[in-house]
């Protein structure tokens, strides 16, 4: 689909994308094979050396692609994100005009560099998180001395969080850090306490 061709607005979807799990699909501008979104990129997502912009319309063509820019506030029609830069970082926004072509496949940004030979960006921490395992949910509890050195745990902290804005350290016993442990009570003075695996 070339830019010249309509955007149905109604498939857009203003919610984020996670371009790290998420497929895109696959598209040309300017000559360049870069990836296309209908939801936002976010901008702390955007990995190093990469550029993320916003494709819109206009008043009169809603759904058909005029103009890229660093982020648009009206007729968003999507994201584009590309390995290279598409253009100048002095101008607020460069006209599309027919050098926009979408292509039928949609794929994961991993693909997207093994099939163009271009380094597969780091996966951020926050993309990373996942709920604990059953076979992890050990670190969250207080275990017998062989089932902790099985676990490579090789101490535990007692950190005491304190009340009314005060932080407080009381008890620790830190030899090494490993795993996580977390135990709720109470310590002197009433202070929350948690302790960690480590």
């Amino acid at each position: 689909m070339c830019c010249c061709c309509q955007i149905n607005k109604k498939e857009v979807n203003p919610l984020q994308i996670n371009i790290y799990k998420d497929r895109m699909q696959k598209a040309y501008l300017f000559g360049t094979p870069v990836l296309y979104s209908e939801q936002r990129i976010p901008k702390e997502d955007i990995p190093q050396y990469w550029s993320s912009y916003e494709l819109r319309g206009t008043v009169k063509n809603p759904g058909e692609p005029y103009a890229i820019a660093d982020r648009v506030s009206s007729n968003f029609i999507g994201a584009i994100l590309s390995p290279l830069p598409q253009k100048k970082d002095t101008v607020q926004s460069r006209l599309v005009k027919d050098k926009f072509e979408l292509i039928s496949e949609y794929i994961q940004l991993s693909d997207f560099c093994s099939e163009y030979s271009i380094p597969v960006p780091q996966t951020p921490l926050r993309h990373q998180l996942r709920p604990v395992s059953p076979e992890e949910a050990g670190f969250f509890y207080a275990l017998p001395p062989e089932k902790d050195k099985e676990l490579g745990v090789v101490g535990h902290v007692r950190i005491d969080f304190g009340r009314g804005g005060r932080n407080e350290r009381r008890g620790r016993d830190l030899h090494g850090c490993v795993g996580v442990h977390g135990r709720a009570g109470r310590s002197m003075g009433g202070a929350d306490s948690r302790s960690y695996t480590v």
